[in-house]
């Protein structure tokens, strides 16, 4: 899925220290009159950059001309606060997780909703199991990932507030348990580790 963004600096001339930065780091389209914007030109004020994109409120300002800040403000407003896999969101408690979305912008988490028709790939990729939608899943930048199953709409908002808390244990795809296990050389899956290994203290330690 690919979006078209336009940034556009404006000031009053094509000169000052915000105009000579903002042309050494960015390619930015540059004006000295609003009325060349597409919209929203009466609520500039100042020298600013906008950044012009095709969801959510369309546009949005920045009048830090700080390198990072600026890097910072295009990266996630250029990201939709949440991306649909799916034409018609009717099936999705869809107002709830944007609500939700909204809360978490900004802070390092990237939503996306899907039917599972239209998420199979995901489904085969992470182990999952049509039954245990509608599920949460949150993966992170070193591939740990946490799931929630069969929740649902009043419990995105709670769920996501245990994760960010550090409260939500690493989701592990395990093989199905064993029908019987009575052997003396015991089958482990992921699901009895805590069970079989841990807790029996014959993990090994003395």
């Amino acid at each position: 899925m690919f979006f078209c963004f336009s940034q556009v600096g404006v000031f009053p001339k094509f000169s000052g220290q915000e105009f000579e930065k903002l042309r050494s780091d960015y390619e930015f389209g540059h004006t000295t009159s609003a009325k060349f914007l597409p919209r929203g030109e009466s609520s500039v004020t100042g020298p600013l950059v906008r950044l012009f994109k095709p969801f959510d409120e369309l546009f949005v300002d920045s009048k830090d001309f700080d390198l990072e800040v600026l890097e910072k403000f295009v990266e996630e407003s250029s990201i939709p606060t949440v991306t649909v896999f799916n034409n018609d969101p009717t099936y999705h408690p869809y107002s709830t997780y944007r609500e939700v979305a909204e809360q978490y912008k900004g802070q390092g988490l990237i939503f996306l909703i899907g039917d599972v028709d239209s998420s199979q790939g995901a489904f085969q990729f992470f182990g999952l199991k049509e039954e245990q939608a509608p599920l949460l899943l949150v993966q992170t930048n070193d591939g740990q990932k946490y799931l929630k199953p069969t929740l649902g709409a009043d419990d995105i908002a709670p769920w996501l507030k245990e994760y960010k808390e550090g409260k939500v244990s690493p989701y592990r795809k395990s093989e199905p348990i064993p029908e019987t296990n009575n052997e003396p050389v015991k089958v482990v899956v992921a699901d009895t580790l805590q069970e079989l290994v841990f807790n029996s203290g014959k993990n090994g330690k003395s």
